[in-house]
């Protein structure tokens, strides 16, 4: 039996708990950390001040921020992925509906300064997540039937302003991932469905620094480390089989961003973001049952990947800001061959736009909407079965956020 899915249910913060994050980084990645900032692609992750979001993107950011400034933010992600058969081996049936529910991704920030030189905060959010459900009597069910990733990170961060021009800062995760993965498991048993799920804590960090180069220009770098979990849990084949402790080792990537911003006036700013991510630390899937019946592998071989981001920013009257922004985030998944129906994985265009609206000093509201276009992308995935998955899928994301900060 070969599972891709992880659910995470975070026990330390109650409003994750609640929420079922859906992948549009590449991989499954959930980088909808900002209203501002999906307003304008995430291009303003490395360089992104006087903000405690600053504590997921750039921990350096809130060495800027003035007293303490608390946002809240939600973000609605609406994705759809369907599948065209185009000659698979595995036993007739649908084209599985469209795999991508729609979810709720909320995060919470803190920040505060603590005298002319440091600032503390702390952010509880969700960096990882997934979810995926076909229909029942799909073409692929005996492959996969319904996949969730999700993770719950705790990060407390520490700034040190240097100097008027430099700012570096540091923090730590406390990471919690749950997972559960289902499939189909005979034609000779219909309805029977075999479910593993396991969970874990992992702890990592992430450093940053920040430059004003000049009083109009900012220059960013971020490191966000990987962080190694082994799932613990249970396999359980609807009696056809006994059931089973497993584990799974699962290494979150790690992240590097490089980023400029530029003030061309007093009412308009540009951003531009690059940002690597450390993919091939996914090279395979392996559930391992405590048994002592044989490992089930599923080789992923993904690769490192690239996303290249631009935006801006401009304040057209005093309380009302515009954002734009365009992105381009390439697939970790390497061919047809490892591309699975848990993580039909493709290259990804962004459109976004935004509004932010100040209705006093104290207060700022933002929103933001992408469009996020899949390329179209091939399946043709042999099975330990020995059964293929041959088609092709198609995709797209409508992602609205929602963000609110207060300081004081």
């Amino acid at each position: 039996m070969k599972h891709v899915h992880l659910l995470g249910l975070p026990l330390v913060v109650a409003m994750l708990a609640a929420s079922t994050p859906s992948t549009f980084g590449s991989g499954f990645a959930v980088i909808e950390q900002s209203a501002r900032s999906i307003g304008m692609a995430n291009s303003n992750g490395a360089t992104i001040d006087d903000d405690p979001t600053a504590i997921y993107f750039n921990p350096a950011g809130i060495g800027w921020i003035e007293g303490t400034e608390v946002s809240l933010g939600a973000h609605i992600v609406s994705p759809k992925f369907t599948f065209s058969d185009k000659g698979s081996t595995q036993v007739g049936g649908g084209m599985g509906g469209d795999a991508g529910p729609t979810a709720y991704v909320p995060n919470l920030y803190a920040g505060h300064k603590l005298n002319e030189k440091v600032a503390i905060g702390i952010g509880l959010f969700s960096p990882f997540g997934l979810t995926t459900e076909y229909d029942s009597n799909w073409i692929g069910r005996f492959s996969a039937l319904k996949s969730e990733v999700m993770t719950a990170n705790v990060n407390p961060t520490a700034a040190v302003k240097v100097n008027e021009r430099l700012s570096v800062g540091a923090g730590v995760s406390a990471q919690y991932v749950d997972a559960e993965l289902t499939q189909a498991l005979s034609p000779m048993a219909p309805g029977a469905v075999g479910k593993i799920e396991g969970d874990d804590y992992g702890y990592g960090f992430n450093l940053g620094a920040q430059y004003a180069v000049t009083d109009k220009t900012m220059a960013g770098v971020s490191y966000r480390s990987t962080i190694d979990h082994e799932l613990e849990g249970d396999a359980n084949f609807s009696g056809l089989m006994p059931k089973s402790d497993v584990k799974a080792d699962l290494e979150t990537p790690d992240t590097l961003s490089f980023g400029m911003s530029q003030k061309i006036s007093d009412v308009w700013k540009v951003y531009a973001d690059v940002t690597w991510t450390g993919w091939s630390s996914f090279d395979e899937l392996r559930v391992r049952y405590e048994d002592g019946r044989p490992d089930t592998v599923t080789p992923e071989n993904w690769d490192d990947t690239w996303r290249y981001s631009i935006g801006t920013e401009y304040t057209f009257c005093e309380k009302w800001t515009a954002r734009f922004g365009l992105a381009y985030d390439e697939t970790p998944v390497p061919d047809s061959k490892h591309r699975t129906a848990r993580i039909p994985d493709a290259d990804r265009t962004w459109l976004a736009l935004g509004l932010g609206y100040q209705p006093t000093a104290s207060w700022d509201l933002d929103a933001g909407f992408m469009y996020v276009l899949f390329n179209d992308s091939q399946i043709d995935h042999t099975y330990a079965q020995g059964a293929s998955l041959v088609g092709e899928y198609e995709g797209e994301a409508i992602v609205f956020g929602l963000q609110a900060r207060y300081r004081f």
